[in-house]
């Protein structure tokens, strides 16, 4: 098994939308009643247009998502940081490279 961790594209909206953003909220979170379609599909857009949504795969199959946004430091407006919106991984790939994988690009996008 290979896996992989990358910028989020177009082609992976869907599955970010239907299976990651859904189960985070329902089986994660057990708020159901957050699911709002629309919203999902416009906050996994403005992650992958500001390339701060990242995918994991496991021989080429998204296996885990992490999304963020880019924004200003609670405490001090002036410093930006990169503040995570969603994580979700796959729970029979949550004892794999897939979250660290997630968490390095993330953390390697913040630092720039």
């Amino acid at each position: 098994m290979t896996y992989t961790a990358r910028v989020a594209e177009e082609k992976d909206s869907k599955w970010i939308e239907e299976v990651a953003a859904v189960n985070m909220l329902c089986e994660e979170l057990l708020r159901p009643e957050l699911v709002n379609h629309n919203r999902i599909k416009q906050l996994v857009a403005k992650g992958i247009n500001e390339k701060t949504c990242f995918i994991a795969e496991c021989d080429g199959e998204p296996v885990g998502v992490l999304g963020s946004f880019l924004t200003e430091n609670l405490f001090n407006p002036n410093i930006k940081v990169l503040a995570e919106i969603f994580w979700y991984v796959l729970p029979e790939y949550r004892k794999t490279r897939a979250g660290i994988l997630l968490f390095k690009l993330f953390d390697a996008t913040a630092k720039q």
